[in-house]
């Protein structure tokens, strides 16, 4: 009997201490602070995403550059969801070096035809 009592309130202190960081906002977001900076991916070393859980109300990327530095990116900036949207493949494993680097070269195309349809779009007015 003692020992149900025992298992009982151990459930009950497990059940509430779980409840408690549910009801948390920003329980265990790592990022406080995020960076809009671009940062080139020769300098990254890693790049960690965190999705949305219970425990953290917001979408964090963050990089780990060669140097050990890391830097929490915003996940709205056009740079960082274009990186993302590259490097991570649909079955969602963390990005490798490799990656990175086919990356790189794929937004460096996408940055050149984006120059050159604005480059059209301003020859078209000026005619």
């Amino acid at each position: 009997m003692c020992v149900f009592k025992l298992l009982l309130a151990v459930c009950i202190v497990g059940a509430i201490s779980d409840l408690s960081v549910l009801g948390r906002q920003d329980g265990r977001c790592q990022c406080v602070n995020t960076s809009r900076a671009r940062i080139p991916i020769k300098r990254m070393a890693k790049m960690d995403v965190f999705r949305k859980s219970h425990s953290c109300n917001h979408y964090e990327i963050i990089v780990t550059t060669r140097s050990g530095i890391t830097v929490c990116l915003d996940p709205t900036a056009t740079w960082v969801v274009e990186l993302v949207s590259c490097t991570l493949p649909r079955n969602n494993r963390k990005p490798g070096r490799q990656q990175l680097k086919t990356c790189t070269r794929a937004l460096k195309k996408k940055r050149q035809q984006r120059r050159a349809e604005r480059l059209q779009r301003g020859n078209k007015r000026r005619t």
